[in-house]
């Protein structure tokens, strides 16, 4: 989430991979300021003296309003660079080359696990965690958590959960502007 001052209202969607490229464009300049020009079909990126020219994606974007939940009953805030080190040593366990992530989350302890027939398991508890909800256990791919933790910024993260089965969001505590929406797995173990 990025703000906007502009009368004009328009819908589009734009590839990543133009859009990482304006970023990329970006870095360094430090009016911040970008110039973008529309039509039905293209979109022009100016940066100073650069201009990035992209083909826009037929079809709308998914209403995500509808996806991301508002209302939360658990709440688990983590230093992210523990986290990431705890998935990381994780996630040599896959099942069918997934790594599959089990949190269980209490108000006196976090735990997280893996495990595999093949390989073995892996259990570690989450010492810089802290939790707050009645206890849940909750499955995800820990390649997503990884990859939405390292999209934050920041060294505390917060995950927002609603339940078991329900999509959870992560974010980091400093800056709410980049939200990951993160959808658990169910497991039969």
């Amino acid at each position: 989430t990025i703000p906007f001052t502009s009368s004009d209202n328009f819908n589009v969607t734009i590839p990543s991979k133009s859009l990482n490229e304006v970023k990329s464009t970006m870095i360094g300049d430090d009016s911040g300021e970008i110039q973008i020009y529309l039509n039905d079909k293209k979109a022009q990126f100016i940066i100073h003296d650069t201009i990035v020219q992209t083909r826009l994606i037929d079809g709308v974007y998914p209403e995500t309003s509808r996806l991301i939940p508002l209302q939360f009953d658990y709440e688990l805030t983590i230093d992210a660079h523990d986290l990431l080190n705890a998935i990381d040593r994780a996630s040599f366990i896959k099942n069918d080359g997934v790594s599959v992530i089990k949190f269980n989350l209490s108000e006196q302890e976090c735990v997280l696990s893996s495990k595999s027939v093949e390989v073995g398991s892996s259990t570690e508890v989450l010492s810089s965690a802290s939790f707050s909800g009645n206890a849940l256990e909750i499955s995800c791919n820990g390649r997503y958590v990884f990859d939405a933790i390292k999209a934050l910024s920041g060294s505390l993260v917060k995950f927002s959960l609603c339940g078991e089965m329900k999509p959870f969001i992560i974010q980091s505590v400093d800056d709410d502007s980049v939200l990951q929406l993160v959808l658990p797995v169910r497991t039969y173990a």
